[in-house]
């Protein structure tokens, strides 16, 4: 799992990650709230539910996003602190 490579079939992979890539705007709300629903990732299923943590605060997941941008996706741009603030804003809304 340090390598990025997932949990066999638990946990999907974040290196070479399809959902990744795609789930960008989605990072904030992944992390603070967790998945609760079956996800896709590189045509592999994955239905094991994935905790949030909820009290991790917005420079954290910034940090987060950062660490893995910069280890396997130099291509995607960084996320900043604002980024996540106005995600956690939208999920918030769409959960009310």
């Amino acid at each position: 799992m340090d390598d990025g490579s997932g949990l066999v079939a638990l946990y999907p992979p974040l290196l070479d990650a399809d959902y990744f890539r795609e789930h960008r705007d989605d990072f904030a709300c992944i992390v603070r709230y967790g998945i609760n629903h079956p996800i896709v990732v590189n045509d592999v299923p994955f239905t094991t539910p994935m905790e949030g943590i909820k009290r991790i605060n917005e420079v954290e997941i910034a940090n987060i996003f950062n660490f893995i941008q910069s280890s396997w996706y130099p291509e995607l741009s960084t996320l900043s602190e604002k980024e996540v603030k106005e995600q956690l804003q939208r999920c918030a809304s769409a959960a009310e």
